[in-house]
């Protein structure tokens, strides 16, 4: 892949979709029977779990919405702090809202937010967001690790479940990597490496997704040890495609950042080491092949 890529910001720059598209991420087969985390209609007033979703065993009640901007995607990390874009990022004194795991809908207030550093001085599109308290367990909304490999080459082509707005759900692989960057400000270069980027490339694979306006600040999991983990935040896509590429800020690399301001809320930015197994890889591919089934089964 090529580094001189133009990009361009998810949340505000209007684009086409395809017939195989719903109205979030682009998703090759995809349907809203198969692919859409909420039930038909429900999303955002009165968000109910869809009973026919492909990703059902896994737990995304951490994953939840800006109350006022619902296509904004955060994702919490620990009990009391989430990540989202910092393009996107929610205001102080707003909410934010989520769908917990035993079907109640719940909303917190945002106290402050917090920009990583690329390097000193730096911002990254990845913002830290604290809630005013901590979720209680009884609330039953997960809160996510990142996956630590010990190398870029560890995570070459691994499974990825990625997720946009309103609560749709599909898959892709690990393309490549933008480790020093210049992602902003979006829509032109300043000549300071501010990013590193997680690359994916939107293919004609069963499942295989593409961001498309309004993704950002949504995120992008591994899944390992049987448990979702968050290595990506949605920032940006290519301008000029083909090849149509999404771009995630690589949380990961900004571990030791980001654990740094959950510490001072006395939490941990939770970390696997583990690498996936194969039966993860096949697992993810049994479930874009059902939702491209289902897709055969309507379009006949």
């Amino acid at each position: 892949m090529r580094r001189a890529l133009t990009v361009i910001l998810l949340g505000f720059v209007a684009l086409g979709v395809g017939s195989a598209s719903l109205s979030a991420l682009d998703i090759f087969g995809g349907t809203t029977t198969g692919n859409q985390r909420f039930g038909a209609g429900s999303f955002p007033s009165t968000p109910t779990a869809n009973g026919s979703f492909a990703f059902s065993s896994l737990d995304f009640s951490g994953v939840g919405w800006q109350t006022a901007s619902t296509q904004f995607g955060v994702t919490m990390i620990s009990p009391q702090n989430f990540v989202t874009a910092a393009h996107v990022a929610p205001a102080n004194g707003s909410s934010v809202t989520f769908l917990s795991s035993d079907g109640v809908v719940r909303s917190y207030t945002v106290a402050s937010t917090f920009t990583i550093e690329h390097t000193a001085g730096v911002n990254t599109d990845i913002v830290v967001g604290r809630l005013t308290a901590a979720i209680a367990a009884g609330d039953h909304i997960a809160f996510y690790p990142t996956l630590l490999l010990t190398s870029f080459n560890a995570y070459s082509n691994l499974p990825l479940v990625v997720y946009g707005q309103t609560g749709v759900v599909g898959t892709n692989n690990v393309d490549g990597f933008f480790l020093n960057f210049d992602l902003l400000p979006f829509g032109g270069s300043n000549g300071v490496a501010d990013s590193t980027l997680l690359v994916t490339q939107f293919d004609s694979v069963a499942g295989e997704s593409q961001a498309r306006s309004g993704d950002s600040g949504s995120p992008t999991f591994i899944v390992a040890s049987g448990q979702l983990t968050v290595v990506g935040v949605h920032s940006a896509i290519n301008s000029t495609p083909p090849p149509d590429l999404t771009f995630d800020s690589f949380l990961p690399n900004y571990f030791s950042g980001i654990n740094a301001r959950l510490n001072l809320d006395s939490f941990n930015f939770g970390a696997l080491t583990a690498v996936p197994e194969p039966s993860t890889t096949a697992l993810l591919a049994g479930l874009a092949a059902l939702t491209l089934a289902a897709w055969r089964r309507r379009a006949t």
